[in-house]
């Protein structure tokens, strides 16, 4: 499920994947059916029914590949894999188990001459559903998997790119007690932000978006998170889970979630030497 990676995938990247999933959805159903011959297609004679799952598999074949193909040219925005989600995965899940089951009823209208009724789209719904149950339980475990193992290998080499810069000497000076110098992160808690500095904490009342523009014009506080925001020069390590990107403080137990839609803004800024000037696009 969702669910994510610093920027879109290219289209035919895109489509290359979509493609095996059509084709993997399509063959599970042919052998599902073919193998376990459910809902009375045991009555079949053999070569009738090979003919017949064969079609099944093809209808749930074709109505995937042209979903995937139109859906995301329709609705750019919503197939981002930035901005994919647990729940976009899984009415995106119900919505193509609909669709084939729309098209099964109508194949089954066509070549078995079935009238439309209400028990012909009921009986269409449970069999729909309880074949594509397994494969997607495994899609989505496959797709959690990958999107660990990617975002794992991403931070590790954000990780040494961090570990690598040189390392500041002599001890900070706080000039600014409550200025970007010792400002460690700050997080949104209702009407209230905390905000955490070395050695200390304090509880405004503000939201973070004015402390954000307190901070405009440091380029390295960054708004990491929808409610987070956080100094990148004291972030010591960088681990990433299936979720995305995970920033760790020195001195701080917790760790600091990044925003998968900022992936790629995290990648560019964490690792810049802070000394370089700001640049007016940069941000």
């Amino acid at each position: 499920m969702l669910h994510l990676l610093r920027q879109p995938f290219p289209y035919s990247t895109q489509m290359s994947q979509r493609l095996r999933t059509a084709s993997g959805f399509g063959l599970f159903v042919f052998l599902f059916l073919f193998i376990f011959r459910p809902f009375g297609l045991g009555m079949m004679e053999t070569t009738s029914l090979a003919l017949v799952t064969f079609l099944y598999g093809t209808v749930c074949f074709t109505i995937l590949i042209c979903w995937f193909l139109f859906l995301p040219r329709l609705f750019p925005n919503i197939f981002l894999e930035s901005a994919w989600t647990v729940w976009k995965e899984i009415l995106h899940s119900v919505a193509c188990v609909l669709a084939v089951c729309g098209g099964n009823i109508l194949f089954t209208h066509f070549y078995f001459h079935e009238a439309f009724s209400g028990a012909l789209v009921l009986r269409f719904l449970w069999w729909t559903f309880s074949v594509s149950i397994i494969p997607i339980v495994l899609m989505v475990l496959l797709r959690q998997m990958r999107l660990m193992k990617t975002y794992s290998r991403e931070a590790k080499t954000l990780d040494e790119q961090v570990s690598a810069r040189p390392a500041e000497s002599g001890p900070v000076v706080l000039s600014q007690p409550d200025g970007v110098e010792d400002f460690l992160y700050a997080e949104a808690a209702d009407n209230y932000v905390k905000v955490f500095y070395l050695g200390r904490q304090a509880l405004i009342r503000s939201s973070l978006k004015q402390l954000e523009d307190e901070f405009r014009g440091h380029e390295r506080v960054f708004r990491c998170h929808r409610t987070y925001l956080v100094n990148l020069d004291k972030v010591v390590h960088i681990s990433g889970n299936a979720q995305g990107y995970k920033l760790h403080l020195a001195g701080v137990e917790g760790v600091i979630p990044v925003s998968r839609s900022l992936n790629g803004e995290i990648s560019r800024l964490v690792t810049r030497p802070k000394d370089l000037p700001i640049r007016p696009d940069s941000l």
